[in-house]
């Protein structure tokens, strides 16, 4: 599976316009994969850290910069690093694993963030407070959808109460998992999997066991 990364430089380009706007000199990041299209799963957080690498700043610096300044067309910071998020979705993957043992990261997994603003560990609390974040969120999840329409993904992992909220209402524990239309006129559908924050261990048990009856259900393809 090679990167398409020539075709997406639109929504790579759109992102950083967005988000600009009220970056203050922290880094956008659009992705941290290639993006292809018909992934097997397209995974949505909130933003990314400023750790990529585990105990090790001047590594973290430099995967930033390098997913600052492109699409990435082979590294796939959920197999090829050492971060908490990447550890996180690694156990999710490993908890389905002893029932349906071809459940694996890939690199037909494309990971981007529902804000691209990278920050440090306290995440939007450094951004919510501006003036600015709710139009740039507005405009962020409209380029999203269109994103995912593009794509078609087979299924959509959205990590996090933040990230869930670009589709759902309320609070994780009442949101259920569910098959949506790509757009207006289309007749073709994914998975939408709403899980919590794969960066919170103590939530992995419960993301598991949401994981597992989606499959169950029909709500998870791969």
């Amino acid at each position: 599976m090679t990167s398409q990364a020539h075709e997406f430089q639109y929504y790579f380009d759109e992102m950083k316009s967005i988000w600009g706007e009220m970056s203050e000199g922290r880094r956008i990041i659009p992705f941290c994969t290639p993006v292809i299209r018909n992934p097997k799963f397209l995974v949505i957080s909130t933003n990314h850290s400023e750790h990529f690498a585990y105990k090790d700043p001047a590594r973290s610096d430099e995967i930033s910069d390098a997913f600052a300044m492109k699409i990435p067309t082979d590294c796939n910071s959920y197999i090829h690093h050492d971060h908490g998020f990447a550890r996180g979705l690694q156990n999710l993957a490993g908890s389905a694993q002893a029932k349906y043992p071809e459940f694996k990261i890939s690199q037909e997994w494309v990971g981007t963030n529902r804000c691209a603003i990278q920050t440090p560990d306290g995440g939007l609390d450094y951004l919510s407070g501006n003036p600015r974040f709710l139009d740039c969120q507005k405009r962020m999840d409209k380029l999203l959808k269109k994103f995912i329409a593009d794509i078609k993904p087979k299924n959509v992992i959205l990590s996090g109460l933040h990230a869930s909220k670009l589709y759902y209402l309320g609070d994780l524990q009442h949101m259920h998992c569910k098959k949506v239309l790509f757009g207006k006129g289309s007749s073709e559908t994914f998975n939408l999997i709403p899980l919590w924050n794969a960066s919170y261990f103590p939530n992995a048990r419960k993301s598991s066991e949401r994981l597992l009856q989606a499959i169950e259900d029909g709500f998870c393809k791969f």
